[in-house]
């Protein structure tokens, strides 16, 4: 009898465990109970329930915002840096980006200036927006103090402009394409001006070529890489190869076949130069 007895124990324990398991299979992120991190650190790879409706804009000439049903991409960058969308609540991120409707009527240049704030590798001041959008400071400093206020948050720490991390992610779900003309505004003042001022040569030659990889294509970009404005020693091998294997996903779409040529040339002549000598 004590032998049955702890058999069927056994047995309980075994069909509890295989419950279990089974019940995490099903329900796995979206279970009801919220999500453990190890060493609270995210996993890779998760997911949420989409939200409702996801803010999209229409078209870079005139940043329309509507909604779609479409859910957020599972990752941008932002300053360089993966951010995180699974933290907090997307869908609050969201319905924050939805109040920037009535500010966009009075403020046109709205968008463009928080998607450039963002997309600047380091936290930007307003003069360097400025500088980057042709654009007058008083202009950038008054949509960035709407903007504040819209948020209820300080954005401007120590001079420079940095979002919440919240908001900047529903930028990126929602705003993609403008976030590319971005990164294609930042890349042109890279090559065309910032050499020319002091404070601003340290940033263009280290992120130059990061902020053509994600540039939207665009004949602009196109003729500022044409006139390559740095001395080839001050670059690397690795900001070339990853321009040239940007005009190349680009050939087609704006006609870069010259400059895909120019560019293996540089890099082969870099790759000559002594570690020494560069």
């Amino acid at each position: 009898m004590a032998q049955f007895f702890y058999l069927r124990t056994r047995l309980k324990q075994w069909f509890s465990r295989t419950r279990n398991l089974f019940a995490g299979m099903h329900h796995g992120a979206n279970a009801a109970k919220p999500m453990q991190f190890i060493n609270d650190v995210p996993p890779v790879q998760s997911k949420e329930p989409p939200p409702s409706s996801t803010l999209q804009i229409d078209n870079a000439s005139n940043f329309t915002i509507h909604a779609t049903e479409d859910p957020p991409s599972p990752l941008c960058v932002a300053h360089n840096h993966p951010v995180d969308i699974y933290r907090g609540d997307g869908r609050e991120a969201d319905r924050c980006l939805e109040g920037l409707r009535p500010l966009t009527e009075n403020q046109p240049n709205l968008l463009r200036i928080i998607c450039v704030g963002i997309a600047f590798s380091d936290p930007p001041s307003v003069a360097r927006i400025s500088r980057v959008l042709c654009l007058p400071e008083d202009e950038v400093r008054r949509s960035i103090e709407a903007v504040a206020t819209h948020l209820n948050s300080l954005v401007v720490f120590a001079g420079n402009i940095e979002f919440p991390p919240a908001f900047v992610s529903a930028m990126y779900r929602s705003c993609l394409h403008i976030m590319g003309a971005s990164h294609g505004y930042i890349a042109c003042w890279c090559l065309e001006g910032a050499m020319s001022r002091t404070r601003d040569i340290a940033y263009a030659l280290s992120y130059w070529a990061w902020h053509v990889s994600q540039a939207t294509p665009s004949a602009r970009l196109a003729t500022a890489l044409e006139n390559f404005p740095f001395v080839l020693c001050t670059v690397t091998e690795h900001q070339l190869s990853n321009v040239i294997h940007w005009l190349k996903l680009c050939d087609g779409l704006v006609d870069v076949s010259d400059l895909i040529s120019q560019y293996e040339d540089r890099l082969r002549t870099l790759a000559e130069i002594p570690l020494s000598e560069r």
